[in-house]
C-alpha cells in the first residue's frame, strides 16, 4: 500500500530525467539551458518527495525535505530566465545581474536548513497516521510564507510576460507560448491548493505530480511543432505593415514565420505551412532563385501577367555560440523601378523615330561582335545604306511624310534581316547594318535583296504613293587587320560611290580598298 504513494514520483522523476536528456540535444537553442535546469529540478523534487513518502524516521525526512528545497527554489528561479531568453528580451536584462535572481532563493534554502534553530520556516513538524501509515505534517512559517508569496510574484511576472507575447504572437507562437503557460501554470495551482489545504488528500504535495502535465505538454511542443528549431522573433505592428515582405528560414530552410507582405508576394504561403521546409511548398527552380546564396540578390515572379522584381536581401542569423540558426529573407518591390530603368536603357539604345538601334549602342553592340569575329576567325560584313533624293521628300511632301518613310523602310529591311544581324539609324537618313558570320560576297547579296525590296516597295501617304530608292556600301570587316571605324570609312566610301554611279544601287569595297558594283537582280519589282 505504501508504493502507491511514492511510486508515482519515481515515474514522474524518470520522465523529467528523459525529457532533459531529449533538451540537452538541443542545448545551442535559446533557452534550452534554463530548460534543463528547471525540467532536471523538478526531477530531483520529485525524486527527493518519493523519499520522504517512504517509511523513513522523522529526522530522515526532515533532511531529504532541507534537500529538497535545493531544487524547489530553483524551478521558479529558472523559469523567469528562461522566459526571457526564448522571447529573446534577456539583453535589456544584462546576465551580471541574474545573481541578483539567486539572491532569494540562496537565503531561503539557508532558512530551511537552519529552521532547528530559528523555527521561522517551519513553525511544527511531526509524522501523524493517516490510513494505516506515517505521513510527515508540516507547518509553515513566516518565511515560509515571504517564499512562497516571492515565487508566486516571480511566476506571475513571467507569465504576464509570456501572455503579452501570445497575444502579439504569430498563429505558429500562440500554440508554443500556450503549451508553455499550461504546463507552467498547472503545477503552481496545484501546488498553491496543497499550501492552502484545499486538496482531498491531506499531507501529500501534488506539485510534482502535476508536472506531468508539463511534460506531456512540452513532450507536444517539441516533436509537433519544434519549439527549440524554429526560434521566436518579436513581432509588432511594424513588422506586420512592412511594406516589404520578410520571410524567416531556420537553419534547415524550414518556415518559420512571415509577415502578411510575404504572403501576398509568395501567395502558396500560409499559416498551415510553419514549420514545413521551403523548398517543398514551391517549385525546385523558384525555391533556388529565392534562396541563393548571395546576401542582395534580384529575383522575379509572374502575377497576374505581369513581370514583378524584387531584391532580396539575406541576413543570417546566429546563436550566443555565433552558428548560424536561420535565415531572415527581405523582399523589396523594385518593379517600378525596374521599368523605369528599362525605359531609360530603351531610350539609352534605340533610336526614338524608328524603334531600331541609334548610333551608340550600334557601336557598343559591333565592337563586341568584332572581337568575336578575331576570336573565332569568322567573317564579318558592313552595310551603309543611305536614302537617295531623301531631302526632296521632305522638302516636297513634308517632314511627318519623311518620318513614315523612314519607319517603313525599316519594317521593310527587318522582314528582310535576319535576327543576329545588327541594324541602326546612323544619323538623318542614313542606316548601317552589321552582318556577322558574312563574307563579302554574301553580304553583298543580302544588299541586293534590301535594295530591290525597298525599290520595289511603296507608300501610301495623304499626298499620293511615294516611291523610294536606296544606296548601299558593302564591305567586310578583316579579322586579323580591320577595326570598326575602318569598316565604317570603307562602307561609306563605297556608299557615296553607288550614289556618284547613279544611286539606286550597290557597291561593295574589298580588303584591297577596290570599289566594284554590285549587279543588280533583274525582275525585282513587284
Amino acid at each position: 500500500m505504501q508504493t502507491l504513494y511514492w511510486l508515482p514520483y519515481v515515474i514522474i522523476t524518470v520522465l523529467n530525467l528523459l525529457l532533459a536528456v531529449y533538451i540537452t540535444g538541443h542545448k545551442t537553442a535559446r533557452g534550452a539551458l534554463s530548460l534543463i535546469i528547471i525540467v532536471a529540478s523538478n526531477a530531483m523534487w520529485c525524486l527527493t518527495e518519493a523519499l520522504i513518502q517512504m517509511s523513513f524516521p522523522l529526522n530522515i525526512r526532515m533532511y531529504l525535505t532541507s534537500i529538497q528545497y535545493i531544487f524547489i527554489v530553483a524551478v521558479p528561479t529558472f523559469f523567469i530566465i528562461f522566459v526571457m531568453e526564448y522571447l529573446g528580451i534577456s539583453r535589456s536584462f544584462r546576465k551580471n545581474r541574474y545573481p541578483y535572481l539567486a539572491l532569494f532563493p540562496l537565503l531561503t534554502i539557508i532558512s530551511v536548513w537552519t529552521n532547528p534553530m530559528h523555527h521561522l520556516f517551519y513553525t511544527q513538524y511531526m509524522l501523524v497516521s493517516s490510513h494505516g501509515r506515517e505521513i510527515l505534517s508540516l507547518s509553515y512559517g513566516p518565511l515560509f510564507m515571504i517564499w512562497a508569496a516571492y515565487a508566486y510574484l516571480i511566476i506571475l511576472v513571467a507569465t504576464v510576460v509570456m501572455i503579452r507575447a501570445y497575444f502579439s504572437a504569430s498563429a505558429l507562437y500562440k500554440k508554443q507560448y500556450g503549451t508553455i503557460l499550461l504546463g507552467v501554470l498547472v503545477p503552481w495551482i496545484s501546488n498553491a491548493l496543497y499550501i492552502f489545504e484545499l486538496l482531498p488528500v491531506k499531507h501529500m504535495d501534488f506539485t510534482p505530480l502535476a508536472y506531468t502535465i508539463t511534460v506531456v505538454c512540452f513532450l507536444w511542443a517539441f516533436y509537433s511543432k519544434k519549439l527549440f528549431d524554429l526560434q521566436p522573433i518579436a513581432r509588432s505592428e511594424v513588422f506586420k505593415n512592412m511594406s516589404d515582405g520578410v520571410l524567416i528560414l531556420d537553419d534547415q530552410d524550414r518556415v518559420a514565420d512571415f509577415n502578411p507582405a510575404a504572403c501576398r508576394i509568395l501567395d502558396f504561403l500560409s499559416m498551415e505551412h510553419i514549420g514545413e521546409k521551403f523548398r517543398d511548398l514551391c517549385d525546385f527552380p523558384l525555391a533556388e532563385r529565392i534562396l541563393d546564396i548571395p546576401s542582395v540578390h534580384p529575383f522575379h515572379l509572374k502575377k497576374d501577367g505581369q513581370i514583378c522584381f524584387y531584391d532580396i536581401r539575406t541576413s543570417w542569423l546566429s546563436d550566443r555560440r555565433k552558428r548560424t540558426i536561420g535565415r531572415i529573407l527581405s523582399f523589396r518591390d523594385i518593379t517600378e523601378q525596374k521599368q523605369m530603368e528599362a525605359q531609360l536603357e530603351y531610350y539609352a539604345t534605340t533610336d526614338s523615330l524608328t524603334g531600331i538601334l541609334n548610333r551608340r549602342h550600334f557601336n557598343h553592340l559591333a565592337e563586341m561582335e568584332l572581337h568575336r569575329c578575331i576570336r573565332y576567325n569568322t567573317p564579318l560584313s558592313l552595310c551603309m545604306i543611305d536614302i537617295d533624293h531623301f531631302k526632296k521628300v521632305n522638302d516636297n511632301f513634308g517632314h511627318d511624310t519623311g518620318d513614315r518613310i523612314m519607319k517603313e523602310l525599316v519594317r521593310i529591311c527587318q522582314k528582310n534581316l535576319r535576327e543576329i544581324d545588327l541594324f541602326a539609324r546612323w544619323g538623318g537618313e542614313e542606316f548601317v547594318v552589321l552582318l556577322p558570320e558574312t563574307a563579302l560576297e554574301q553580304a553583298a547579296e543580302a544588299a541586293e535583296r534590301l535594295r530591290a525590296a525597298i525599290e520595289s516597295s511603296m507608300t501610301r501617304t495623304g499626298s499620293g504613293v511615294i516611291k523610294i530608292t536606296i544606296s548601299i556600301g558593302v564591305t567586310e570587316l578583316d579579322s586579323s587587320s580591320s577595326s570598326l571605324e575602318e569598316g565604317l570609312k570603307h562602307a561609306d566610301i563605297a556608299m557615296y560611290n553607288a550614289k556618284r554611279s547613279g544611286r539606286n544601287r550597290c557597291c561593295l569595297m574589298d580588303n584591297e580598298g577596290e570599289l566594284r558594283k554590285i549587279r543588280r537582280k533583274i525582275g525585282n519589282k513587284k
